[in-house]
């Protein structure tokens, strides 16, 4: 059964990292929503079934929704789809955004998981980042989370900053296992273009990240979160056995959803599909009943790559037979033959499924690994 998603296209400022769609100008947020609803009743039939598995509140910074706001998009999911008894409902919170009262509204609603952009325990790295919280807020937005007793919850990090050193990034680890998350999401720093740092680097006003000192992170995280008897199930996520998220899992595993709001993506199982990055030509064309998406159909070998380059970067790996059944013996082979070196090199193992996955130090090369194993016709 398929997911939904939202994108709350808001933010009350700009991280120095973030390349993400948003705007800092909210005071049309009701506009937006109720603009969000009809693209819902326009698009819903793009859904084989109507009955949801997964929602996911996104952004932006859904948390910054007013009671009302959130309650017209919910009432909107409820009228046009149905949501499975056992569905997980994720609303990403900012910590400065969380109080009792919002909590238990999100509770009371049908929210079931939040998802805490907590990014680091330290006030350099914030201020570094240019977020909106400081680091007692994000400690009080967990110690309500636990207190209200929320059914799941999980909390993102950030490793690989250049003023990061190992000690302190294991301090952020031990404080982060302190309350215990089911899930948690560790994100290497990326230098994304248009983004703040990504400038600041290329006027010479910010050194470069060290990558030694990023591979250093990612094994004190290794070591950790293991310890801490979590599993990496996917590149960047961490969970306890059977807590891993199930609305991105259905997008690692090539399952359907409809992406809702500007910048949403969505795909079917063969065509994706991307709304404008603009909130005002977004509002302005399902206002009038239309939609405004741009489509793209992948050709077979395209969707091999995309099978290979998502299936390697989680623990269940991909499958030689799920590769000849769905794109044929040409892609098999030649998966099959590319593969060996990194089997060889111990880059790669075999798991008792049938499926082949990445070892830790494969991880570390993982895209290397992917595009070594692309289709090129």
């Amino acid at each position: 059964m398929p997911g939904l998603y939202l994108h709350v296209p808001f933010c009350r400022k700009a991280c120095h990292y973030c390349d993400f769609h948003f705007s800092t100008q909210q005071s049309y947020r009701l506009r937006m929503v109720q603009a969000m609803v009809q693209e819902m009743g326009l698009r819903k039939a793009e859904l084989k079934s109507p009955v949801l598995t997964s929602v996911y509140f996104g952004g932006g910074t859904p948390s910054l929704l007013s009671e009302q706001e959130l309650v017209v998009l919910w009432q909107g999911i409820l009228a046009h789809f149905h949501i499975a008894e056992n569905a997980e409902i994720t609303l990403e919170l900012n910590p400065e955004d969380a109080t009792l009262e919002k909590l238990n509204f999100y509770k009371n609603l049908g929210i079931n998981r939040l998802s805490i952009g907590v990014q680091s325990f330290r006030q350099e790295d914030l201020t570094f980042m240019n977020r909106a919280h400081n680091t007692a807020q994000a400690q009080h937005a967990l110690d309500l989370i636990v207190k209200v007793g929320f059914p799941a919850f999980t909390l993102d990090l950030m490793y690989g900053l250049p003023n990061l050193s190992r000690e302190a990034w294991k301090e952020n680890l031990r404080k982060a296992f302190a309350y215990q998350p089911p899930h948690f999401s560790a994100y290497c720093l990326h230098l994304e273009e248009k983004t703040v740092w990504h400038n600041w680097i290329a006027q010479g006003k910010m050194s470069p990240p060290l990558v030694e000192n990023a591979l250093a992170h990612w094994d004190i995280l290794q070591d950790m979160a293991t310890a801490q008897g979590y599993e990496n199930y996917e590149i960047s996520n961490f969970a306890k056995h059977g807590q891993y998220a199930r609305h991105n899992t259905a997008y690692w595993q090539a399952e359907p959803y409809l992406g809702i709001g500007a910048a949403a993506h969505s795909f079917d199982g063969q065509v994706r599909r991307m709304n404008p990055s603009n909130n005002h030509t977004y509002m302005l064309a399902i206002e009038s009943g239309k939609t405004v998406y741009q489509e793209e159909a992948l050709v077979l070998h395209e969707r091999y790559n995309e099978y290979v380059l998502i299936a390697l970067r989680t623990m269940w790996g991909f499958s030689l037979a799920h590769i000849a059944t769905h794109f044929g013996l040409t892609f098999k082979n030649h998966a099959q033959q590319k593969m060996q070196t990194f089997l060889d090199n111990q880059n790669m193992l075999a798991l008792p499924t049938g499926h082949f996955a990445l070892t830790a130090s494969g991880k570390k090369i993982a895209d290397y690994i992917s595009t070594e194993l692309f289709y090129l016709p």
